[in-house]
C-alpha cells in the first residue's frame, strides 16, 4: 500500500452485483459520475472518513468489510474500502452530489469517466466473489 494516502473512500456493492455511482455536482475535478471519496479530514481514520464521505455524498451508511487497494489519482492517492450498506438513504444527500444510483457492472462501467474510478470498479467485482464466499452471504443493498 502506498504510505502517501491523502483521501479516502468506500464502495457499496449490493447483494444483487450492483453498486452505488454518484453524479458529481458540476462535474467537479472533472468528475462526471465517481465514488464517494475526500480528502482525509484531520482526526479521522481512513475507515472513519471514508464512511464520512459515504454518508455526505450518498447518503448512505455501511460497514467496512475489506480494504480494496490504493489509487493514484490528479492530485494524491485514495485509499478504497469495500462497505457492506447497513442503512441510510439515497436522497439524503449534501450538495457535492446531483444524483445517486445503483447500477450494474456495465452500467457503471459507461458512468464512470476516470480512469482511477473503472480501476476501482474492475477491481471491486474481481473481488465480489471471494466475498461472498467470506461473508457467508452477500452485502446488503
Amino acid at each position: 500500500m502506498n504510505a502517501q494516502v491523502t483521501s479516502s473512500g468506500v464502495v457499496v456493492p449490493s447483494g444483487d452485483g450492483r453498486v452505488y455511482v454518484r453524479k458529481v455536482a458540476g462535474d467537479y475535478g472533472g468528475y462526471k459520475w465517481s465514488f464517494a471519496k475526500g480528502r482525509i479530514e484531520p482526526g479521522l481514520t481512513l475507515e472513519e472518513n471514508a464512511l464520512k464521505e459515504l454518508r455526505e455524498e450518498m447518503g448512505r451508511e455501511a460497514r467496512i468489510v475489506a480494504v480494496l487497494g490504493d489509487y493514484g489519482g490528479d492530485t494524491g492517492t485514495t485509499r478504497f474500502f469495500i462497505g457492506e450498506a447497513t442503512g441510510g438513504d439515497t436522497n439524503n444527500i449534501g450538495p457535492e452530489t446531483e444524483e445517486v444510483r445503483l447500477v450494474g457492472y456495465e452500467e457503471a462501467s459507461q458512468l464512470l469517466n476516470r480512469k482511477r474510478d473503472r480501476d476501482v470498479l474492475d477491481d471491486l467485482y474481481r473481488r465480489l466473489p471471494e466475498l461472498l464466499a467470506s461473508e457467508g452471504g452477500s452485502p446488503s443493498g
